[in-house]
């Protein structure tokens, strides 16, 4: 059977494919102020002028690869949180499971890791690519703000806080965990730490909902 031929959209496509993946392994390797477009071109064996088409700048190229990463993230998130119900017990399961895949995601891609942390300080740097670097992660930080909204709905008369709050807590607990993991390794995060702790927030949040006003105040 002869071999269909790819239209020019999907050549396009492949080029783009090939220069994110040559442009992930340089800035793993090298790190962001030290990478060059003209070595991202080399690694991926296309002309400096492929690249450029595909990508104005090296700011550019590394968003898509965190868009990459937040959208794949983010239907983790949701895939969990759909399955198996939505009462207490199957919420901590959930959180459990979630926070499992979400630390072993970081700890298990130094490279990745480091290149983030890299970004999130020239984030600070920079207020134009700040805002930049912030919308690129609103999809993952919307899905969990989505489930922890959910989840949370039934205990916001006792929770202290808006349940979008307590997604903001939750992402930056998570982020830090990984961070310490990072400068004192495993002994100190241990592959359940982000687990362990989201079971004891969500079933303390509901053994909270379940005394009586009187005793939380007294």
């Amino acid at each position: 059977m002869k071999r269909k031929r790819k239209t020019q959209a999907e050549r396009r496509q492949d080029t783009r494919e090939d220069i994110l993946s040559a442009a992930s392994r340089v800035f793993a390797r090298n790190g962001f102020h030290a990478t060059s477009l003209d070595a991202v071109a080399e690694e991926a064996g296309f002309s400096r002028g492929a690249v450029y088409y595909n990508f104005a700048d090296k700011e550019e190229l590394f968003l898509e690869l965190l868009d990459r990463r937040c959208s794949e993230r983010a239907q983790d998130l949701r895939e969990v949180f759909s399955d198996g119900g939505d009462d207490v017990e199957a919420t901590s399961r959930q959180a459990q499971l979630a926070a499992q895949q979400a630390l072993d995601a970081m700890t298990g891609d130094p490279e990745w890791r480091a290149l983030y942390l890299e970004f999130l300080a020239h984030a600070a740097r920079n207020p134009a690519f700040r805002r930049r670097f912030a919308r690129r992660t609103d999809e993952m930080r919307s899905a969990l703000e989505d489930v922890v909204v959910e989840r949370a709905q039934p205990f916001a008369d006792t929770l202290g806080m808006e349940p979008a709050q307590l997604a903001v807590v939750i992402d930056a607990l998570g982020t830090g965990l990984w961070a310490n993991h990072m400068l004192h390794g495993a002994r100190a995060v241990p592959p359940d730490l982000f687990s362990q702790a989201l079971a004891l927030l969500v079933e303390g949040i509901a053994a909270r909902a379940a005394t009586p006003a009187w005793e939380v105040t007294a």
